[in-house]
């Protein structure tokens, strides 16, 4: 089945759901850590420190900091599945990521599905869809040459929440050619 045709349901219901009040409180959940807005930064750091490998992302300014969230794949190979930012120690930002096999479209749709089933479960039911491609060019890590790498993003936003599709088309030597992620990002507004 053709992956567009598989997800375009999905898309249809999240955007003709007759609005409601939000229910539950938005959250984001990563690994079974559910992180909501506002939480403490000791606190959310120390539960992920528990399952998941945790880095300081450089450049965070005075009074906030953000990381990267990853599970440990093998010896030396990790997957980034979220992360989290927060200023004056309280969580602002959590991001989580799904990795469908890009050659499965089940996989894609299951992705999708769960990011947006807890869009619905918090009543985040009044979104804009929009899409954007962006291209910019790549040196190859292993610095035998440049190619291009092309995005294209879907994205449903649904203002403290939003879901976003992302293909990456790349060209560089030693990049994945093709990657697709889905993102379940709650933001303070």
């Amino acid at each position: 089945m053709n992956t567009r045709a598989a997800v375009l349901p999905l898309f249809l219901a999240v955007c003709s759901a007759a609005g409601s009040s939000q229910t539950i409180m938005p959250s984001v959940t990563i690994g079974t850590h559910v992180l909501t807005l506002g939480m403490n930064e000791a606190a959310v750091l120390g539960e992920l420190r528990g399952d998941f490998t945790l880095q300081s992302i450089s450049g965070s300014v005075a009074q906030s900091s953000s990381w990267t969230v990853s599970q440990k794949m093998g010896p030396d190979d990790f997957r980034m599945v979220g992360n989290v930012a927060f200023t004056q120690h309280k969580l602002v930002d959590a991001i989580r990521y799904w990795h469908p096999d890009e050659a499965s479209s089940k996989s894609l749709f299951y992705a999708m599905n769960e990011a947006i089933q807890s869009l619905e479960r918090e009543g985040l039911t009044r979104c804009q869809v929009s899409t954007s491609t962006a291209g910019r060019v790549e040196g190859s890590p292993s610095g035998d040459g440049a190619g291009s790498v092309n995005t294209k993003q879907i994205v449903i936003d649904c203002g403290v929440k939003q879901v976003t599709v992302m293909l990456n088309l790349s060209d560089v030597p030693g990049f994945t050619p093709t990657d697709v992620v889905v993102l379940e990002w709650l933001r303070r507004r």
